[in-house]
């Protein structure tokens, strides 16, 4: 038993047996006191969350304004994932504010403003469920208002009775600038062009019947935009009018009012800290005592020898853990002589194992070296079957191209082809990234250059069938789960004739943008490929879709762009993306401006963004 007391642990034990029994009444003296500073601290955290729900139910509110709008599934099912979550989130928000205003003694003083908080959102949500059924009444393409607008329309637009359709056009222009600008001019232009389409309805159709039909339907389309523009002015244009601005200066209220119980509840709990922080003070003056007094008798009783083997182990740190070292008290009964042994046995293990690793990053440096060049190689091969620079200056003159691959290898790739007067653009986007994506360029571009070679297409969309054809065979993709394929957007490009140059475009799941000045006026305009891809085995037939050529005359001097998800899928700091509807807005701006100066002013614009 006498020897036992002897060792280390048992005489270390003793001592913190000592220590602990003193702390426990230490800290004893302290607990009742931090009871008064928890109830301060956990109505801080109480406010902090009621905050926090607050700030979430504005994010979802926003999240709403700007995705479900203008989500079709949102209108169908007359509900959507934000407004469940942000009523599951409101609940929760009620539910705490009730628990804080009956279990809190400190906020005797702030009942009234938690009802006056209570009130508020309240109010908020009357109007916010208010404003989301004037959205549904609203609605979006197919639905709502704007359904039975765009259906009256399109039927008027479709009909085989004559009249001018230019009006017609600049009549849905108006309308599409008002949803995109929100802006009341062009309420009054439409209906200006809808008089002027009045009359020539009126003018060249003199059977009342034909008259009567297309005027009804021009009035439906007229009384459906006018209940529209009127239904979103009530909403808002944005977070600045209507009902929307109306949200948010009640949320400003509700922050407000959190500030002020806030800013008291932390006075007092800033008052019971300094009376805490005072008993504290007594408290760690009694435990520095001891410590110091454990300190001592510690020090006393371990100090030699583990500074002695300390010392050895910087010994081994500073030689890298190489050559033979010898530990002091390796060979005695106590703990130290336990560890010292155990740790000449642990640097032998170590030293072993470092001469083994030091081979293997040999190996592995050797290995990395390889795979890099083959990448360097693997890019120079596909930067190979890349249209040439002089070609492409021969042929369009004016033109720029931004390929950036994100790797040293790249899914996406352009191509060029000429037929006799014809010349083929396409801009290709395939599956994956990396040496995946680099493969099945690789396979797009053979088989687009073989399909040329073998055919002569000139229909585009022609040849995008057969281009499907020849992937899904190569990777013989109606015997295995492989649907691998590729996104396409394919122009054919004509000598011009007085002025006008006639261009064919079809698309796998890419878009054509054109942009062009309208005397002084900059216009741009997207033209959608058909919604399928390049690649994959169809099972449902009934899902499949041909592809379709659009055929455009446009003057000399429009620009055309072709690009793929790479431009339009880049996110700015807040993962927005960069989208289709800032590409258009961004070509229209540029359209006064010359081919070298728009690419430099895209690349600036993209890197900014």
């Amino acid at each position: 038993m006498i020897d036992q007391f002897r060792s280390i642990s048992s005489k270390l034990l003793f001592l913190f047996g000592l220590f602990l029994f003193t702390s426990i009444l230490l800290i004893a003296t302290v607990i009742w006191l931090e009871d008064k500073k928890d109830e301060a601290n956990n109505t801080l955290d109480y406010l902090a969350e009621i905050n926090f729900l607050i700030e979430k139910i504005s994010r979802l509110e926003r999240d709403f304004f700007n995705d479900e709008v203008i989500n079709t599934r949102f209108y169908e099912q007359k509900t959507s994932p934000v407004l469940e979550e942000r009523k599951q989130v409101l609940t929760n928000l009620v539910s705490l504010i009730q628990q804080l205003r009956r279990g809190s003694q400190i906020l005797n003083k702030q009942i009234l403003i938690l009802d006056s908080l209570s009130d508020d959102l309240n109010r908020y949500e009357h109007l916010f469920q208010e404003t989301v059924q004037l959205t549904k009444q609203r609605g979006f393409k197919d639905f709502g208002l704007e359904g039975t607008l765009r259906n009256a329309i399109h039927t008027l637009e479709n009909s085989n009775y004559a009249f001018d359709l230019n009006k017609l056009l600049t009549l849905r222009r108006h309308e599409k600038d008002f949803m995109l600008r929100k802006e009341k001019i062009y309420t009054i232009k439409l209906k200006e062009t809808a008089e002027l389409l009045k009359a020539d309805i009126i003018t060249q159709n003199p059977d009342i019947l034909i008259q009567t039909k297309l005027l009804e339907l021009l009035q439906t389309y007229l009384n459906a935009f006018e209940e529209l523009a009127k239904m979103e002015e009530v909403i808002g244009f944005d977070n600045s009018s209507g009902y929307r601005n109306d949200l948010t200066v009640i949320v400003v209220g509700i922050r407000a009012r959190l500030a002020t119980v806030n800013l008291q509840v932390r006075s007092t709990a800033v008052q019971r800290a300094n009376i805490i922080r005072i008993a504290l003070f007594s408290t760690i003056i009694l435990s520095i005592v001891l410590i110091l007094t454990f300190a001592y008798l510690i020090n006393k009783m371990v100090s030699r020898p583990v500074v002695t083997l300390s010392k050895a182990v910087e010994q081994v740190i500073e030689n890298k853990f190489e050559g033979n070292l010898s530990f002091e008290f390796r060979n005695n009964q106590d703990e130290i002589g336990k560890l010292s042994a155990s740790f000449d046995t642990m640097l032998t293990t170590v030293q072993q194992s470092f001469q083994e690793i030091k081979k293997q990053n040999k190996d592995l440096a050797h290995k990395q070296k390889q795979i890099f060049s083959s990448l360097r190689y693997a890019q120079q091969i596909q930067q190979a079957i890349l249209p040439d620079f002089d070609e492409l200056d021969f042929f369009l003159k004016k033109y720029f191209v931004i390929y950036q691959p994100r790797d040293e290898v790249s899914g996406d790739f352009y191509w060029f082809y000429q037929v006799k007067e014809k010349l083929f653009i396409a801009v290709v986007d395939c599956t994956g990234h990396g040496i995946p994506g680099a493969f099945m360029s690789m396979i797009g571009n053979t088989l687009l250059n073989k399909i040329m070679g073998e055919n002569q297409i000139d229909d585009p969309a022609f040849l995008l069938e057969i281009l499907h054809v020849e992937v899904t065979t190569a990777l013989h993709q109606e015997k295995k789960s492989n649907q691998d394929g590729m996104d396409i957007s394919l122009c054919v490009l004509e000598p011009p004739t007085n002025g006008l140059r006639k261009i064919t475009f079809a698309g796998a799941k890419q878009s054509l943008f054109y942009a062009k000045m309208n005397g002084n006026i900059p216009f741009a305009e997207e033209i959608r490929g058909t919604r399928r891809n390049i690649g994959g085995f169809i099972k449902d037939l009934s899902r499949y879709q041909t592809f379709e050529n659009h055929t455009l005359l446009l003057p000399t001097g429009t620009y055309l762009y072709m690009l793929t998800d790479g431009l339009l899928d880049q996110q700015d700091r807040k993962r927005k993306k960069f989208g289709k509807i800032r590409f258009l807005e961004l070509i229209r701006q540029l359209a006064p401006f010359s081919i070298e100066d728009q690419e430099k002013k895209i690349k600036t614009f993209l890197q900014q963004y």
